[in-house]
């Protein structure tokens, strides 16, 4: 049924809304402390890529280096909170103070050298929504719209000052206290040459109106400039794409105090959240990632920049089954549906027959199979939701089986896919989709879109804890997994699942974690090419290294294989494969081989219904059964009291029977004796 417009506008409000207590939800900054290091900035001391830092002393095993977290503009989110409950009033009562704690304007990471990795600058929604609430205010609508195209604006310049392509000047006044955050300012050129400090919020509204409008032309400029320089940088394989950029000087405490004041004013928080301090994370990383965003620490919300995306595509579309559940409204609901497992027990019995059971389940150790609750859950789970979608939730604390429940889930779907798969008379029948085609550079690309039939069997795992994640990412194609009876037959991609665990055994490529840019260029190395492979031609547009250079300082150039995850990649292997002839009988084997299996597994489950429904059916025939005796103890002992009545009956009836004989016969005698008409005394003859 197609919801009306006003259905439509209440679903997208609950998104926009949930959207904004997003942006309002800040990720946490860790307190100062050097046994974690976590370290201040300060004018008066070198920073921790710098020479004269303690860390520079400290030993690094080896194939690891240092890289680090900048957090710049370090505010209090009590400081937030109060400007909220300023705008929409609210009692401070209301407040939950475990909450409290720092948060950043701006994040990012930086590798051993100093040098800024460019894909892993962050800005705080937080921050910028409370300038927003401020102006232009929550009465003006989408005032929460725009934080990613202000985030790419600012994005840009904190990548040329990475770059020195920015200027770079004290800040009037000459301040010689430590590091404070607003020592320095950034300079912007703008389209025609003016100089156009970004001082607006602190002059008056018809000057900040022409710097604004100053400082807006010179981010355009530097965008366009950006993109003109990117278009030249070499490329040394046709299918790699660009590299991580990295800046090509190293950053100083100059650079981010000037950054720090910029986009404190830039994001009009100064006053409010007074986000002057900076702070610095190190951390030790593999070789392979010292110039890679780690995507470890986060200033946001995950969903933020989705939710707003559905908002926008609710107002005009239907949801799918799982969000339209979701949004269902609470009067709307069908509870007359639901299931008290608690008040009916007798519903997971029956939901755990071998007619319920899908016919797939992770290769684990037979003796450590499901428990009745996780396989009542797999198996509700595909039946409900395999042809129709929806939201089934799960919950259990931690160590209840979660992820062992998810791997037979994961195995049951790709049972179902197997199916479908096994219908197609040869593989190239599952490629009968459009093709779609695009250009990258002077590259011509073309991509041939599946049958639909195959479709809508991929699976997501998205959380808050970005390391279990992870953790069920790698634990999934891991060779320990599986049980060792079941290894020599458990082999899909192997050799390309061991790339993916970085040279770990895997028994399939099954899984990879694919939540940041980091991710998904290791995934594509490794995958794809088979080898985390490395880009070291220079930028023509800054003369800078696309990858950065070792401890050393030297730089990086030509193809560095790592030799952990070597290997063939699926590229190759795909390569190899349309080279040779045609197998005709190859597929056919397969598709035989899966129907054989199929068949036995249904053969298995058949063989165990009957004696599943003779145990469900077994509490009803013993309860007729003992409904039977005790009914028939009654009958018989009504049927002894029957038959001792009837033997009371019989004995009255003789008695009786003999009373009637002796009157018959009295009356027989009487009739003799009686006297007659004529003679008195004799009877008449």
């Amino acid at each position: 049924m197609v919801a009306t417009l006003a259905e439509r506008e209440r679903r997208a409000r609950i998104v926009r809304y949930w959207r904004a207590i997003e942006m309002f939800s800040p990720q946490q900054v860790g307190r100062v402390s050097p046994e974690r290091r976590m370290f201040p900035v300060d004018a008066r001391r070198p920073l921790p890529w710098e020479q004269g830092h303690a860390l520079r002393d400290a030993p690094v095993p080896a194939g690891m280096v240092w890289q680090h977290t900048v957090y710049c503009g370090i505010f209090r989110t009590s400081a937030a909170r109060d400007v909220l409950l300023e705008v929409f009033g609210g009692s401070e009562e209301d407040h939950d103070t475990r909450v409290d704690g720092d948060s950043a304007l701006l994040a990012f990471e930086v590798t051993d050298e100093g040098r800024l990795i460019g894909e892993s600058i962050t800005f705080s929604s937080c921050a910028w929504a409370v300038g927003q609430a401020r102006s232009p205010g929550p009465a003006k609508a989408g005032w929460l719209d725009g934080f990613d195209g202000d985030a790419t604006s600012c994005a840009e310049v904190v990548l040329d000052v990475g770059d020195g392509r920015l200027t770079i000047v004290e800040r009037g006044g000459g301040s010689q206290q430590p590091f404070a955050g607003l020592m320095y300012e950034i300079v912007l050129s703008a389209a025609g040459g003016a100089i156009a400090p970004l001082v607006a919020p602190l002059l008056g509204t018809a000057a900040g109106a022409v710097v604004g409008g100053a400082q807006a032309a010179a981010e355009r400029a530097l965008r366009e400039r950006r993109r003109a320089g990117a278009g030249h940088e070499d490329r040394d394989d046709e299918d790699e794409e660009d590299g991580p950029r990295l800046g090509s000087r190293q950053l100083t405490v100059r650079d981010l105090s000037a950054v720090t004041r910029w986009l404190s004013d830039r994001f009009g928080v100064t006053t409010d959240l007074m986000p002057t301090a900076v702070r610095v994370q190190s951390r030790l990383v593999s070789l392979r990632r010292a110039d890679k965003a780690t995507g470890a620490d986060f200033l946001n919300s995950f969903i933020a920049t989705d939710l707003a995306l559905v908002a926008g595509q609710l107002a005009t579309s239907e949801p799918g089954k799982a969000l339209g559940d979701y949004l269902t409204a609470s009067t709307a609901i069908r509870t007359d549906r639901r299931l008290d497992l608690r008040r009916n027990p007798a519903a997971v019995l029956a939901g755990v027959e071998p007619e319920r059971f899908p016919l797939g389940r992770w290769p684990a150790k037979t003796e450590h199979p499901l428990v009745r609750s996780q396989q009542f859950a797999v198996n509700d789970i595909l039946e409900r939701l395999a042809d129709d979608g929806g939201v089934y939730a799960v919950n259990g604390p931690p160590g209840t089986g979660k992820t062992t429940q998810l791997r037979d889930l994961i195995a049951g779907v790709l049972v179902l896919r197997a199916q479908r798969l096994a219908t197609l008379t040869h593989p190239t029948a599952a490629f009968t989709g459009p093709t779609h085609r695009w250009t990258t550079g002077h590259l011509h690309r073309s991509v041939c879109e599946p049958a639909t039939t195959l479709v809508g069997f991929e699976m997501v795992v998205a959380s808050a804890n970005n390391g279990a994640v992870e953790n069920v990412s790698r634990q999934i194609p891991e060779l320990e997994s599986v049980d060792e009876a079941w290894r020599a037959q458990a082999s899909y991609f192997p050799d390309q699942g061991r790339l993916i665990l970085d040279g770990a055994q895997a028994w399939g490529a099954l899984a990879a974690p694919l939540g940041n840019r980091g991710n998904r260029q290791d995934f594509r190395d490794r995958y794809w090419f088979g080898t985390d492979r490395e880009k070291q031609s220079a930028s023509a547009a800054n003369g800078r290294p696309r990858n950065g250079s070792p401890r050393n300082g030297s730089p990086r150039t030509g193809t560095v294989p790592r030799v952990s995850g070597s290997g063939q990649g699926m590229r190759d292997l795909l390569k190899r494969v349309a080279q040779q002839p045609p197998d005709q009988g190859a597929w056919r084997t397969a598709v035989n081989r899966f129907r054989e299996a199929e068949r036995a597994v249904r053969a298995l489950r058949d063989e165990r219904q009957p004696a599943a429904r003779a145990l469900r059916e077994l509490p009803g025939a013993q309860w007729a059964v003992r409904t039977g005796q005790d009914a028939a103890r009654d009958a018989d002992q009504r049927h002894r009291a029957t038959l001792a009545a009837l033997t009371d009956a019989t004995e009255r009836l003789a008695t009786l029977e003999g009373d009637v004989r002796r009157w018959a016969e009295r009356q027989a005698e009487h009739r003799r004796t009686r006297p007659g008409a004529v003679h008195p005394g004799r009877r008449a003859t």
